[in-house]
């Protein structure tokens, strides 16, 4: 419902700051798997794991993907050091 409200209004200052949000994240890397957690209570494991999704997630509001990226497990991922 979101990507429906973004697409027919891309303009509008909710298109635009989640565009410009995605693009700074992807751009400079500066949040970590702790501060998006702090942020979101999702945790994501591993920076890479966060910013693959965050690549899928615009991909999905601005790109050609057509589903929503998954969020992570709730578990680990194989060879996770805690």
């Amino acid at each position: 419902m979101y990507k429906a409200y973004i697409v027919r209004n891309p303009k509008s200052p909710d298109a635009r700051n989640l565009r410009e949000g995605l693009e700074y994240l992807l751009r400079e890397r500066s949040a970590t798997v702790a501060d998006w957690y702090e942020l979101t209570r999702v945790n994501f494991w591993r920076d890479d794991l966060l910013y693959v999704y965050l690549r899928e997630l615009y991909d999905y509001f601005y790109g050609g993907r057509e589903e929503p990226p998954e969020s992570p497990d709730d578990v680990p991922p194989l060879g996770y050091e805690v």
